[in-house]
Parts: structure tokens; sequence; C-alpha cells
């Protein structure tokens, strides 16, 4: 997997968000708009802190932080439907177990525009 193979015109052929998932969870929270909404407010913050992550292991050269962030941030953007970044996230772990760090890098460049994206598009599910 190269960098040309994973640039961001991959990620927008991609549904910003799952809508089977946003609807389970929907379901789940029992149409309860509030309860839905505080898992968001819980899941955003945690979101923000493993990209903040991703950025300084690149900033300090730590592979290891890297993968694990990677790996971290695929995990809670699948529970959360969140495709593109868990396709991203899922992208730079895969790289990065292959010793390919460059090119797990240069995904970062996307990362932060796909984020706002889910934002977005969350807040405007949760509140239809």
């Amino acid at each position: 997997m190269t960098y040309q193979e994973t640039g961001s015109e991959k990620y927008n052929s991609i549904p910003v968000v799952d809508i089977e998932t946003i609807e389970m969870l929907k379901h789940h929270a029992g149409g309860n708009l509030e309860i839905l909404s505080d898992l968001f407010d819980s899941f955003f913050p945690e979101a923000e802190e493993q990209i903040n992550e991703l950025f300084e292991a690149v900033d300090n050269n730590d592979k290891e932080k890297f993968l694990k962030s990677a790996h971290g941030l695929s995990g809670i953007t699948a529970t959360i439907g969140a495709t593109q970044l868990k396709t991203l996230a899922v992208d730079m772990e895969k790289l990065a177990k292959a010793g390919n760090f460059d090119e797990a890098y240069k995904l970062l460049d996307n990362i932060n525009v796909l984020y706002e994206q889910f934002v977005e598009k969350a807040k405007e599910l949760i509140n239809s």
C-alpha cells in the first residue's frame, strides 16, 4: 500500500458516517437524543486525543506510539460509525505494522479534514 493508493480521493469515496451504526446507536439509546449526544460528546475528546498523539508520535519519531494511537483511533471510530476516519486509521496502522512509517505519516495530512467532516455530519444526524 502506498500513499498514492490511500490518498484523499480514497477517503472521499467512502461515506463520512455509517448510517446503520448511527441508527443502531439511536436504537440502543431508546431514541433518547440526550443519551446519544452524551455518547458523541465522550467520543470527540477521545478521538482528538488519539489524533494529537499521532502527531506527537510523528514529531518524536515514536513509531510504537504511532502504531498504538492508530490502533486506538481505528477502534473508537469503528464504534461510533466514523467510516472515513476508521478507514484512514486502519490504513495508517497497516502501513506502520509493515514498517512503512513514512507512508503512514503522510496519511495524517487527511485526518483533520476527515475529523471535522465527521463532527459536522454526526451533529447533523444526532439532531435529525
